[in-house]
């Protein structure tokens, strides 16, 4: 969920600059926050081929739903 709110953070910098609020885009900057974003998305997709494979071998279904999301 992180991920998909970043770009969103970034858009309203100015405003939030404007009222005096510490946003992660502010305190961090920009490219940090591109980063942080494309490394939890990465993340999630290999989580979720991760849990794929788990499932499709049939080794442990418990694991395997939580994993895929």
């Amino acid at each position: 969920m992180l991920a998909i709110t970043i770009p969103f953070d970034i858009r309203d910098m100015a405003i939030d600059q404007s009222q005096g609020l510490k946003t992660m885009p502010l305190f961090w900057g920009i490219q940090n926050m591109k980063k942080l974003a494309q490394a939890l998305v990465i993340f999630f997709i290999i989580i979720v081929i991760a849990g794929y494979f788990i499932a499709l071998r049939g080794l442990n279904q418990t694991l395997a739903l939580p994993l895929s999301g």
